[in-house]
């Protein structure tokens, strides 16, 4: 089966770029910004041919937000979410939806039940959606307990078929959708398409998700911030600092995304057991790993569990990480492995 950027490479001409904020060459460091899936993106990396390859990779991007994006009706993803019951990719097709399927299912096990990309009824529902934007004023136990029945990654089925694979579900109302790991595979996509051109040192930031591989100088990896996880703070509001060479990282917090009904304040992490959004002490997670679709994946994951369940999941699959907390008290406390602090800067 074609690999995924194969195929991207055989569908990029029929494709128009998107517009880029900025783009500029300085000697061998190409830098540009824009926007994607509903969010920003920022690319840095050295070139000794001094290429810019902001076209190619607008349409890569393209293709992918075709292939994911919730918001668009003609979209892979929304045809499968509107499917009764299954629908074929061939093999001549882009597998980003198969690709980011397949990954998602593994990290749904690993975790437990934790990462559940099938929970877009109670996203919905919750107003973080799509569609709803409004918070629910007098959220229902009955009707949150009705829309868990479709919210199960088990139901949802990858086979092979002639030419291609079939995704199949067992109830049509079970539906996708990937904001919490689709960043980081598109981070993932654009840093091989970068490496097949044979660039060896850049930087991929998509939605604050990053992956980097050799460089930024002589002397130094790339210096990463990583946010204060506080209501209100400027997002150039650092805790820390951390250098990466051959590492993804991905952060995940629920200081900025959430909604208010004027008393209660619901952050955008659900609960997969519950179906409410999730209230622990956790303020943010940081995740480091080759792949940054697995980084992004893992750090929702964790926020879900709480630090106790999180902790214990970095542990046992041997992941670095940085948690920063709330303590009984309210102060905010840092917790890390040990690999990690030969990273941070702080």
């Amino acid at each position: 089966m074609p690999s995924v950027l194969t195929k991207f490479l055989f569908f990029s001409f029929c494709f128009f770029l998107l517009s880029c904020k900025e783009s500029k060459t300085n000697d061998k460091l190409i830098e540009w910004s824009g926007q994607a899936m509903g969010s920003t993106f920022k690319i840095s990396y050295k070139d000794s041919l001094s290429r810019n390859l902001s076209k190619e990779v607008d349409s890569l991007l393209l293709i992918f937000d075709k292939e994911l994006s919730t918001y668009r009706e003609d979209s892979r993803i929304v045809k499968l979410n509107q499917s009764d019951s299954c629908i074929f990719v061939s093999n001549q097709e882009p597998a980003f939806l198969l690709d980011l399927l397949e990954k998602s299912i593994q990290i749904h096990k690993m975790s437990q039940g934790y990462f559940n990309p099938t929970l877009m009824p109670l996203i919905e529902y919750w107003g973080f959606g799509s569609k709803n934007k409004e918070m629910v004023k007098e959220p229902n136990q009955k009707t949150i307990d009705s829309l868990l029945q479709f919210c199960k990654m088990n139901e949802i089925s990858v086979t092979e078929s002639e030419n291609g694979k079939l995704i199949c579900k067992k109830d049509k109302k079970i539906q996708l959708v990937f904001n919490a790991i689709a960043p980081g595979y598109a981070a993932d996509l654009i840093g091989l398409f970068l490496e097949k051109k044979g660039i060896q040192n850049y930087m991929v930031e998509m939605g604050g998700e990053i992956r980097c591989r050799g460089k930024q100088n002589k002397k130094y990896g790339w210096i990463i911030g990583i946010n204060t996880p506080r209501e209100g703070v400027e997002k150039d509001d650092i805790q820390v600092i951390t250098e990466l060479n051959e590492m993804s990282l991905a952060t995940s917090g629920n200081y900025r995304n959430f909604k208010t009904d004027g008393k209660l304040k619901y952050a955008h992490t659900l609960n997969p057991f519950t179906g409410f959004p999730e209230k622990n002490e956790l303020l943010s997670v940081s995740i480091f790993t080759k792949e940054c679709s697995i980084a992004d994946a893992i750090a929702t994951a964790c926020m879900a569990m709480g630090k106790e369940k999180a902790w214990k999941l970095i542990q046992e699959q041997q992941i670095e990480a940085y948690l920063i907390y709330s303590d009984s008290e309210g102060n905010m406390q840092t917790l890390m492995t040990e690999k990690l602090k030969k990273w941070i800067k702080e």
